[in-house]
């Protein structure tokens, strides 16, 4: 966890822009760095007790989701979150089957089940060249010319999650539901070296913690 923080706000002082004669292929899409909330959260879940009960996405996507999500449960939840283990000690039992979640839920003391449905969690990779104006003194003693055009290589990673949010009343079988995400690109070049951006999993992670705490934290 130290490691990932640390890699983390290595890369959030990176430019967060969208090169125009970069990738003009993207004029179609969102704004470059977008967070959009639909927020739906019960009233009466305040000071009640909520079961995470699901993370509907491929393997991959769900350990990453889950660190986001329940950092900003702990950190913005105006509810009790249950803890992971006595609901799976629950869900162990032979008498559930395994779409018994709302059962599971209430027989774990939760007054909430929360589910979370994967919508988009995807990256896209872009690279391409860019130019600037640079300084010669020895050009200038030449031609007179004191600059000249320098190409630089541009690589960019670009990333978006967007999760729907299902509140699940247990005690009136009534149910809410919100969406949130939140989208950016981040961008590098080799003018100073190496271009280095986020590893994947690690700014989806970072994404997904946005996109949560707006939701959660508005």
């Amino acid at each position: 966890m130290k490691r990932r923080a640390e890699v983390l706000r290595l890369f959030s002082g990176l430019i967060t822009l969208s090169l125009i004669s970069l990738f003009a292929g993207c004029s179609g899409k969102k704004n470059a760095d977008e967070i959009t909330v639909e927020r739906h959260i019960p009233e009466t879940v305040v000071g009640k007790k909520v079961a995470l009960m699901e993370i509907e996405g491929e393997s991959f996507q769900r350990s990453s989701i889950e660190v986001a999500l329940v950092n900003q449960l702990k950190k913005n939840g105006t509810f009790i979150l249950l803890n992971k283990r006595d609901i799976e000690e629950v869900r162990s039992r032979a008498e559930f089957k395994a779409d018994d979640w709302k059962k599971i839920a209430k027989s774990a003391g939760a007054d909430f089940a929360l589910r979370v449905r994967v919508l988009k969690f995807e990256t896209e990779i872009r690279e391409g060249y860019s130019k600037d104006k640079i300084e010669d003194p020895l050009l200038a003693k030449e031609t007179g010319k004191d600059e000249q055009e320098r190409l630089y290589k541009v690589k960019s990673i670009e990333g978006e999650v967007r999760f729907e949010i299902q509140w699940h009343d247990l005690n009136t079988d009534k149910a809410e539901y919100g969406v949130t995400e939140s989208r950016k690109v981040v961008s590098n070049d080799n003018r100073n070296g190496a271009i280095r951006l986020p590893a994947r999993l690690i700014y989806l992670e970072m994404l997904s913690n946005e996109a949560f705490a707006k939701y959660f934290n508005p």
